[in-house]
């Protein structure tokens, strides 16, 4: 059986020619749709992480007064402005003590963040390929009053890698059948 598959790809030297050429075309083509892939997977995490860090500088500067004035209502607005972002997996602030003040989810307002860090600073609590979660600290002139964090969700630029990975799929197959084809056509001359 392998011998007779052997001999039908590889038995004669147009079989080779075409083999060989649709061969070469189709790893080429897999290696840049892969690293395509790549670059594309790496530029959608930066852009929903300077999203979500963005996001959470505004909201940061937008609620420190309402913070230090402990105005929940006005927290609260300012937080449910955010929900129109279409990848918003949460929003809240918080205060010093991880107390939630305003979220997203008004059934989590009163809870507890147990994973505050421990000084002022942009932290990265999560940056993967399903959620991005930046904790930035809300600052009136130099003194801390509070936390905002942020999380988007990756679930849309998963979908457009899924849908990346389909054209790129397309493009590798048309290669190999265009490949074929050209070989055909100088194997019959």
């Amino acid at each position: 059986m392998i011998a007779a598959l052997y001999r039908a790809l590889f038995g004669s030297l147009r079989r080779r020619l075409l083999v060989g050429v649709s061969c070469v075309l189709v790893l080429a083509m897999s290696g840049f749709v892969a690293d395509a892939m790549v670059r594309q997977r790496s530029l959608l995490l930066q852009r929903q992480a300077d999203n979500a860090l963005a996001m959470a500088r505004s909201v940061a500067a937008s609620s420190s007064s309402w913070l230090l004035a402990r105005d929940l209502s006005g927290l609260q607005e300012i937080v449910s402005a955010q929900r129109q972002h279409p990848d918003l997996a949460f929003a809240m602030v918080l205060d010093l003590q991880g107390q939630v003040l305003a979220h997203s989810e008004t059934a989590r307002l009163g809870q507890f963040v147990q994973d505050l860090p421990a000084q002022a600073g942009v932290h990265w609590l999560r940056r993967d390929a399903a959620l991005v979660d930046v904790a930035v600290p809300a600052m009136l002139d130099t003194r801390q009053v509070g936390w905002v964090r942020i999380g988007v969700d990756q679930r849309s630029a998963q979908a457009a890698l899924r849908a990346l990975s389909l054209s790129g799929l397309v493009y590798v197959l048309a290669a190999g059948a265009l490949g074929l084809l050209l070989a055909w056509w100088v194997a019959r001359r």
